[in-house]
């Protein structure tokens, strides 16, 4: 896929060449994309429910990870699971981001975090709004505009969450071999 995608953006260069008029012909057009199905590095695919349960329970109860507590993990991974937020779309999150009392609960991203550009307003499951609650409980000291997930790197950007997962979930696998 990568080698396609490389090829595509040199094509549409030379193209441009041409057109141009730099140069008289495009020197590779006549080279064709290789078959990504042939050459499969990482099979991709959703964890299964009793999967990302044992995610969740190895993150709630594991150590800081990257300065994120493990139950502040726990329920960055509920949450990105039941919105389909993004990191930087969970990252803008604050405590008015939230109406939990709302009918039904809901969780918002302004336009400016949005990958669509677009404020999103999301309706919440019950029972994640109900781990929402609980969970905000423990965040009494952040005020409505600050972010309650800590994912600002300290020399900027954006942590690395899938290393976060990647450790939970070697950690989950752990529990699931000891059982």
């Amino acid at each position: 896929k990568t080698s396609n995608h490389y090829l595509s953006a040199f094509k549409e260069f030379c193209n441009w060449l041409v057109r141009d008029g730099h140069t008289p012909s495009n020197p590779v057009a006549y080279l064709q994309a290789l078959n990504a199905k042939t050459d499969v590095r990482r099979r991709r695919r959703a964890l299964a429910t009793d999967e990302f349960s044992a995610l969740v329970n190895a993150a709630a109860i594991g150590p800081p990870v990257q300065s994120i507590t493990g139950p502040d993990r726990a329920m960055l991974y509920v949450l990105a699971a039941w919105t389909g937020y993004r990191r930087k779309e969970l990252a803008s999150l604050t405590r008015s981001s939230f109406k939990l009392t709302a009918k039904p609960p809901t969780v918002t991203v302004t336009a400016a975090y949005s990958k669509r550009r677009r404020r999103d307003v999301i309706p919440l499951h019950a029972e994640v709004a109900t781990r929402l609650k609980q969970w905000l409980v423990t965040k009494k000291r952040l005020s409505t505009r600050q972010a309650v997930f800590d994912l600002h790197a300290p020399g900027g950007g954006l942590r690395r969450t899938s290393k976060m997962m990647k450790l939970d979930l070697e950690q989950a696998r752990k529990a699931w071999i000891e059982d």
